[in-house]
């Protein structure tokens, strides 16, 4: 059996096309399908938002590939491949260490490297956001880094809350300036898609996307100049 996923969330360009939030999520959701059900295939066509799909959208159907996902612009059809891509890293980390550095989710296992890694970069004035009070073995870690001269300020808040999350940000911001936010909340609830509940897809998606949309608010809200 076929189960044709249909989104217009793609941007194009010349010779290119490349998936948009929405279109990135139905990918995913066809890559999990065929891997737990390979009795299904699951196929997701991605189509401009300008796109007519109603008037070619049957002929589309019938496109004879072995695809996951088809990213579909005017007459052309693209497919997804990974491209190695060439970095060239500079010799200056383009951070400014006058300013808080937040870290949404700091308090976790992600978070904290992401810290420590901030440190080791020179960055000495720390914001640690997380639901819960940081456990003695965090704490142990916050205090060495205090000990290096490293200012960390703890916030115990749900990022997703826009109030809450809005007035610990004037707060710190008021401190010292935020230069920049790394946004590292998260919560895993892995389940097979035929026991997945929406309930869960909430809280997943709380804290990351509505956590997103939270902090793009507040940064728009509060003016912040970030590098």
């Amino acid at each position: 059996a076929n189960l044709f996923i249909i989104d217009q969330d793609i941007n194009n360009s010349t010779n290119s096309a490349f998936e948009g939030p929405l279109s990135s999520l139905t990918s995913g959701f066809c890559q999990v399908l065929n891997r737990e059900h390979p009795e299904i295939r699951g196929v997701c066509l991605h189509y401009d938002e300008g796109e007519k799909v109603g008037a070619r959208l049957v002929d589309d159907l019938f496109i004879s590939h072995n695809e996951f996902s088809l990213l579909i612009a005017g007459h052309f059809v693209y497919i997804p491949r990974l491209k190695k891509a060439e970095i060239k890293l500079s010799q200056e980390n383009g951070f400014d260490d006058s300013g808080f550095y937040v870290i949404t989710g700091g308090l976790g296992g992600l978070g904290l490297k992401t810290a420590e890694v901030l440190v080791e970069l020179g960055i000495k004035h720390l914001s640690l956001i997380g639901r819960h009070l940081p456990n003695s073995e965090t704490m142990a870690k916050i205090e060495q880094w205090k000990q290096q001269g490293i200012q960390v300020d703890i916030g115990t808040l749900d990022v997703a809350d826009l109030d809450n999350a809005k007035m610990y940000f004037e707060k710190l911001n008021n401190k010292k300036s935020i230069k920049g936010i790394v946004h590292c909340a998260g919560i895993l609830e892995d389940v097979l898609i035929e026991k997945l509940e929406w309930s869960s897809v909430e809280n997943v998606f709380a804290s990351k996307v509505k956590g997103t949309i939270v902090l793009n608010a507040i940064i728009e809200k509060l003016n912040l100049s970030l590098n």
